[in-house]
């Protein structure tokens, strides 16, 4: 779904930066007219930056769309990697997911499956106050999945993110332009609300 011109209006009229890009590949050693075709959007204001990714082969049946809001974390190593998403029940995470990390929050490990290669870092940003705002947002935005990491291994095709640590809240899909704004203000309450992020 192709928002970018409602996402340019939203910017304009709220003080948005904004950035755009599209791009057609042809996939190497293709003589059959086979494309990658790549569009991208950023959206910041403040510390955060909305990004939305749509890359597709028509030929190939290839899809991959994702959006979510993120910001930069000075505090972070570079290999901490976490992702962090709402439990479903104890057996359904265990078939679909593994086993998660407990951060001994009792509270925290009830409502979230954590899957991280240091879990005492990520108990520096995931609190009872972020867990409870991360529950509200998931009424508006499902799946919500809390992302740490690399900029160039999370969002490779956005530079700006290139060998920094980041944190994201990330969906499969573009959100639709008259949510925007309000799912905005909730992850970057979200996000600003994590302790260590800005230290």
């Amino acid at each position: 779904m192709d928002y970018t011109e409602e996402y340019q209006q939203i910017a304009n009229q709220n003080g948005f930066l904004f950035e755009d890009n599209r791009s057609e590949i042809k996939v190497f050693g293709s003589d059959n007219g086979n494309m990658v075709r790549a569009e991208y959007v950023t959206m910041k204001k403040g510390d955060v930056i909305y990004c939305a990714s749509d890359m597709y082969a028509p030929k190939a049946y290839m899809n991959s769309t994702y959006s979510g809001f993120y910001s930069l974390i000075y505090s972070n190593p570079l290999d901490l990697e976490c992702n962090i998403n709402h439990r479903i029940n104890p057996v359904m995470d265990l078939l679909l997911s593994g086993i998660g990390k407990k951060t001994g929050n009792k509270l925290i490990d009830e409502h979230l499956m954590i899957k991280t290669n240091d879990i005492k870092a990520i108990q520096n940003y995931i609190t009872e106050e972020v867990l409870e705002k991360y529950l509200e947002l998931r009424s508006k935005m499902s799946p919500a999945i809390i992302l740490f990491g690399k900029g160039d291994d999370l969002l490779p095709s956005f530079p700006f993110f290139k060998e920094k640590a980041i944190v994201g809240i990330q969906t499969t899909e573009w959100i639709q332009p008259e949510k925007l704004i309000d799912l905005f203000n909730s992850c970057s309450d979200i996000l600003n609300s994590m302790p260590s992020i800005h230290k």
